[in-house]
């Protein structure tokens, strides 16, 4: 796992060079946005972003809602495991954003079953600066 930071905190700090960056992930890491205790993989997600000079979208206050991941089956099954992070620069685009807890954007594979992420939208003014689009190797 540490290889795998390691290479996307490069990957990051390469697409800062070229301008501010904004992140939609399913990191699988709990970072304690619902007061939980940091996971390992959080705890890693935690320095990726820090070095990278990356806010947590979900937890700034124009974020509604904060469970990303609700185990269908077991409704007590809650988790904080995606993430979108940006640039302070880029966070300064963002006019909203909700995490579906209530399921009205879900999305359903073959009419039958939901996915068990909530779906996360976000409201942007970006103006008309040119954006990259990047897709890391991990």
């Amino acid at each position: 796992m540490k290889e795998e930071t390691d290479t996307l905190t490069e990957d990051i700090l390469e697409m800062r060079n070229r301008g501010e960056v904004i992140i939609c992930m399913d990191a699988n890491a709990k970072v304690g946005l619902m007061g939980e205790s940091i996971s390992r993989n959080g705890q890693m997600m935690m320095e990726v972003f820090k070095e990278c000079k990356l806010e947590i979208m979900n937890g700034k206050d124009i974020c509604k809602g904060v469970v990303t991941r609700q185990n269908r089956r077991i409704s007590s099954e809650k988790l904080a495991i995606d993430f979108i992070v940006a640039s302070y620069e880029a966070s300064l685009c963002f006019h909203s954003m909700i995490i579906d807890e209530s399921g009205d954007h879900r999305i359903r594979y073959n009419n039958k079953n939901d996915s068990d992420h909530n779906t996360v939208i976000a409201s942007l003014a970006m103006g008309t600066k040119r954006v990259a689009v990047w897709r890391s190797s991990i």
